[in-house]
């Protein structure tokens, strides 16, 4: 299995128009750092968390290699069953993963493909088992 899908030198900035270009609605960008945001799509752009310094701060985490796990809800929606055994409707969540290098101000970025994507999210790292399967996840 091909872990990569490509591999490419952008900017920060080019890099940020990669995610949002993915973003229909709302997602969560989480870095293998640790750090999570939130991110939204509204009429006047893209918003990075919940204050005006969230931005500048999710930007500076890139300085070393980082992987990163992007998830976006769809306006499309999928039923499932709740805790409770009712059926209600979630938004279909499209799941993407890059690893990003800082190099002199640029990003050296792979994609990871589709079925990596799957093989990380569905494996347990402890035990290597195969986790069972979610409904209403893309992994692009």
């Amino acid at each position: 299995m091909q872990a990569y899908e490509w591999e490419k030198i952008l900017t920060i900035e080019q890099f940020l128009q990669e995610l949002e270009s993915h973003c229909e609605t709302t997602g969560i960008v989480t870095l293998s750092s640790g750090f999570a945001i939130d991110i939204k799509r509204s009429r006047r752009g893209m918003k990075y968390g919940y204050q005006s310094n969230h931005k500048p701060l999710f930007l500076s985490q890139f300085k070393e290699t980082l992987g990163v796990v992007l998830r976006t809800f769809k306006r499309e929606t999928v039923q499932i069953v709740n805790m409770k055994g009712q059926p209600i409707e979630i938004p279909v969540k499209a799941l993407r993963m890059y690893f990003v290098e800082l190099r002199d101000q640029e990003l050296r970025v792979c994609k990871v493909t589709p079925e990596a994507c799957f093989a990380a999210q569905n494996t347990d790292a402890e035990t290597g088992e195969v986790l069972p399967f979610v409904s209403g996840i893309e992994y692009c």
